[in-house]
Parts: structure tokens; sequence; C-alpha cells
């Protein structure tokens, strides 16, 4: 059985939480409806500011040519890239709480606005999007919270069964083992979002209102 990410420190009402323990162990490691997590040997290209495809050896900068995106090229997802730059939107550390205003897709519960630590957005969900959007990442302003299935695919395993992580640095450098937002909330407990933890590539509940990193993908 799939166990919660240890980092939590949320208490959930144990008949959901056996619920989900459930749904968790028939799923595996992958959202209801997508497939397969990234194994090890798959295939990224680096992407530029302006949308440009670039060499394995292009370095992180700000210049319309400088890599900014990762592409994940069995699948097509673009991801983006965070830089260690204190002060900068797409700060590695900086943390948002879960936020999600459309009605339809929210679960009823809209989240927390503004509760995380950050640069260049209030820091949640949906005014990073917003922001990263209208800066126009890599040539692209359709941004979002990725699936926990799409997130679990830049996480690999060293030998099947190990449950030993690997995130390629080579194309996603600054990522930390730690919990990021993926996009869907849990529909039994409307408080809760599903995130993803890179230290052990599980997907689980966490409340809204905690903040956590976030990687996005278009």
């Amino acid at each position: 059985m799939e166990h919660l990410h240890q980092t939590s420190t949320v208490c959930l009402p144990w008949i959901a939480l056996l619920l989900l323990s459930l749904a968790m162990h028939a799923i595996g490691k992958d959202a209801p409806d997508e497939g397969g997590n990234a194994v090890l040997g798959v295939s990224f290209t680096k992407i530029a500011h302006n949308g440009s495809e670039l060499p394995d050896g292009a370095a992180l900068g700000n210049g319309p040519t400088d890599w900014a995106c990762t592409r994940h090229n069995a699948s097509g997802l673009i991801f983006e890239v965070k830089v260690n730059s204190p002060g900068a939107l797409r700060h590695a550390a900086n943390t948002y709480t879960w936020r999600n205003t459309d009605a339809g897709s929210n679960g009823g519960n809209a989240g927390t606005a503004g509760g995380g630590a950050c640069s260049g957005s209030t820091c949640d969900t949906q005014s990073y999007v917003a922001a990263v959007n209208g800066a126009g990442l890599c040539g692209g302003n359709t941004w979002r919270l990725p699936t926990h299935a799409e997130l679990q695919r830049i996480v690999g395993f060293a030998a099947a069964g190990s449950g030993a992580p690997v995130v390629d640095a080579a194309f996603f450098p600054n990522l930390v083992a730690g919990l990021y937002w993926a996009r869907a909330n849990v529909a039994a407990i409307p408080t809760h979002a599903w995130a993803v933890g890179l230290d052990d590539g599980n997907a689980g509940p966490r409340a809204k209102s905690q903040p956590y990193r976030v990687v996005l993908v278009r």
C-alpha cells in the first residue's frame, strides 16, 4: 500500500484517509486518468525563452535564446525550469498555497489566496500561473498546474521497486526533495488538493492552505 508523504502535518478523518489510501494502492503513482511514470533514460529537450530548441549544454539565463524550459519528448509536455535567484518570479524556493476560483473545477473550495512566500505574484497557485502566462515564458501563455501523473513524469526510479527517485538535474536543476502542487482537488475532501513529493515520487492529498512549491506545465 502506498503511504502518504511523511512531511504532512495534516490530520484527515480516518475514514476518508482509509478510502484515499485504498485508491492510491489501486492506481499506484499515476493519476486516475493518465498513465505511466517517467523512467531513467527518458528523453528531454531544453527550450529557450523564445520557444526555440536548444542543445543539451545550453545554460539558464534571461536572454531570448537562453534556456528556461524543458520538454518531455515522449508526451510533448513542456515544464518550466526553476532558477536559483531570490526575488525572481521562478525562484526555486518560492512557495504557494493552492488556489482556483473556477467553481467548475475546484470541488467547491477555492483554496487559500496569497498564503505562500514568493516574489512576482501574490503567492498562490492561481496568481503564479497568471504571472507566468503574462510573461509568455518560452513563447507560451497556456501554462497551468500539472496533474500528479504529469508531474511524476520528471521523476525516475533507480531500479524497479527501489523507491529511490531520480530527478535529472541536467534538465531540471534547482528542484528539491519536497512537495509540489498538482492541479486537481481531492473529490472526497474539498479542502484538499493533490501534491507530489519529489523525494519519493508519491502523490497524496494536502490541505489547500499549506504552502508548497510549484512547477508549471503546458
